[in-house]
C-alpha cells in the first residue's frame, strides 16, 4: 500500500473525500464568451451613443437660445419671428 507524507493510507484518505463536494466551477463556451462579449460591447456603444446625443442636444438647445432660433413643435402651423434690421426698408 502507498502511504502519505503524513502515515495516512491514500484510499482512506480518497474514501475521506468523497463525501465532500468539490466546489461550483463556473463552466462556458467558447460561444457563450462571445455572445457575452457582443452584448458587452453593444451595451457600451449605445452608452456613448447616448452621451453623445445629450451633448449636441444641450448645445442644440444653446444656439437657439444665444441667436434667438425658433423651434418650432407643431410643423403643421407656421412660426414667425421677429427680427430687427438695421437698415430701414429692409426686410428679413
Amino acid at each position: 500500500m502507498n502511504e502519505s507524507p503524513n502515515g495516512n493510507d491514500c484510499q482512506a484518505e480518497l474514501v475521506a473525500n468523497a463525501g465532500r463536494r468539490s466546489p461550483i466551477r463556473f463552466r462556458f463556451s467558447v460561444l457563450s464568451l462571445m455572445l457575452n462579449a457582443a452584448v458587452v460591447g453593444l451595451a457600451i456603444s449605445l452608452w456613448q451613443t447616448s452621451l453623445t446625443l445629450d451633448d449636441a442636444r444641450k448645445q442644440l438647445r444653446q444656439l437657439r437660445e444665444k441667436y434667438h432660433l425658433l423651434a418650432p413643435d407643431d410643423p403643421s402651423k407656421i412660426s414667425v419671428l421677429f427680427q430687427e434690421t438695421h437698415f430701414e426698408g429692409e426686410w428679413e
